[in-house]
């Protein structure tokens, strides 16, 4: 069985599919070593299973302080978009966003697993999280905290980070081009009235995943993707 995973970036910039950790990290195996190389071991390769980077297709960087974030490639408007600073005394950003849906009933996800072999982040703190996105479909981007004040530069190709989904079966990734009609059914997912009525603002996924399936907010969005694809999909 295939399981299809579509996804999307704003634009080009962030669009190369996710890249396989396994593929990527693991070609150069050394056949008359493997008894050494723990990249050998199958308890690792089972971790890594299913475990894929999100690629840096330009170079970029950004200077994160106690007081300010910037960057010196990054125009304002890309900038705008794609960064987003949490709290800025916590050196804490999101960045990178990618959108991924699936027709699966079910598909657990872990989203920001630290890094295998990349050096893209130096000092700081990755807030992971894991959430069903064959039951509930939102952008996903990597949360980190950083440490100390840094000057973060990341070169092309660099994987920004990581993903891991949570089945044996083999991943297919079919791009596709967002539209304004995506972009306000997704913006209204997160917002349904029942989940915004609730005095606490953080509870249980469930309620989310309930709400959504209820609105047939993934069953619209799905029928709108494959409308349209993009790439060999079109």
């Amino acid at each position: 069985m295939t399981i299809k995973i579509y996804y999307a970036y704003y634009d080009t910039v962030w669009g190369q599919e996710p890249v396989s950790i396994l593929k990527k990290h693991w070609s150069d195996k050394n056949k008359e070593e493997w008894a050494y190389d723990f990249k050998s071991c199958p308890s690792v390769k089972n971790f890594y299973h299913n475990m894929y980077g999100i690629p840096a297709l330009r170079d970029y960087h950004l200077n994160i302080s106690k007081t300010q974030t910037y960057s010196k490639l990054l125009n304002q408007a890309y900038y705008d978009r794609e960064v987003k600073v949490t709290n800025q005394d916590k050196r804490s950003i999101q960045y990178g966003k990618i959108f991924l849906f699936t027709e699966q009933k079910n598909l657990l996800v872990t989203v920001s697993y630290p890094p295998f072999l990349e050096k893209t982040i130096q000092h700081a703190n990755y807030i992971t999280g894991q959430l069903d996105v064959g039951k509930y479909p939102r952008a996903m981007q990597a949360s980190i905290q950083f440490l100390h004040d840094t000057d973060w530069n990341i070169r092309k190709d660099d994987l920004l980070w990581y993903i891991k989904f949570h089945t044996k079966e083999k991943i297919k990734f079919i791009p596709f081009r967002l539209t304004e009609k995506m972009m306000i059914l997704y913006a209204h997912a997160p917002r349904i009235k029942t989940i915004q009525d609730r005095k606490r603002p953080f509870t249980s996924l469930i309620p989310f995943y309930t709400a959504i399936k209820n609105a047939g907010i993934k069953k619209l969005l799905l029928k709108e993707i494959k409308q349209n694809l993009s790439g060999d999909y079109a």
